[in-house]
C-alpha cells in the first residue's frame, strides 16, 4: 500500500499544474488555520455587538472594493505582450489611487452625513479607514492578478497567508 501511495504522490507531484495547485492549497490551508486559531481569542476580547460592527465594516469595504480599480485588474491576464500587461497594472494602480483619494476627501467632508444616511453611527470614526483599506484591497487584487499572469503561485500563496494573518491581527 505504501508503494502505491508513494507512486501516486510522485505522479501527482511531477506536473507543474499539480505543483501549483498544491502551493495554492497549502497557502489557503495555512490561512484557514490562522483564522481558526485566532477566533477563540477574539471571541473573548470582543462583544457580539463589536463583531457585528466589524462585519458591517468589512461588508461595506468588500462591496466597494469591486469598484476601486474599476475592474481593470481583470484585464491584466489578456494582453499577449508583457509590456501591455504592465501598462494595465500601472493604470489599475493609478485608478485605485485616484478613487481612494476622492473617497478620502468625501469622507472627511461628509463623514457625519454619510454615517447618518447609512445608519452607521457606530462606525462613524471607522469610515476614515475605508479609503485606506480599499486602496490596500485594490493593490492586493491587482498584484494577485499579475502574479497569476506570470504563474507566480508561491507569491499568491504567501499573499493569502499574509492577508489572513493581517486581518486576524487587525481585529
Amino acid at each position: 500500500m505504501k508503494t502505491f501511495t508513494n507512486w501516486i504522490l510522485n505522479k501527482i507531484g511531477q506536473t507543474p499544474f499539480t505543483k501549483n495547485i498544491l502551493v495554492l492549497m497549502s497557502g489557503t490551508t495555512t490561512a484557514q488555520i490562522i483564522s481558526l486559531l485566532v477566533t477563540p481569542i477574539l471571541t473573548r476580547l470582543f462583544s457580539p455587538e463589536e463583531f457585528g460592527n466589524y462585519a458591517l465594516f468589512i461588508t461595506i469595504t468588500s462591496i466597494l472594493s469591486i469598484l476601486i480599480s474599476l475592474r481593470y485588474e481583470l484585464a491584466i491576464m489578456l494582453p499577449k505582450e508583457e509590456k501591455d500587461a504592465r501598462s494595465i497594472v500601472k493604470l489599475s494602480l493609478i485608478i485605485s489611487l485616484i478613487i481612494s483619494s476622492f473617497l478620502i476627501i468625501i469622507i472627511f467632508v461628509f463623514n457625519k452625513q454619510i454615517s447618518i444616511l447609512l445608519s452607521l453611527e457606530a462606525l462613524h470614526n471607522w469610515l476614515y479607514a475605508v479609503p485606506v483599506l480599499l486602496l490596500s484591497m485594490g493593490i492586493y487584487q491587482i498584484f494577485n492578478n499579475y502574479n497569476n499572469r506570470i504563474n507566480n503561485y508561491k507569491d499568491i500563496s504567501k499573499g493569502i497567508v499574509l492577508l489572513s494573518a493581517s486581518s486576524s491581527s487587525m481585529n
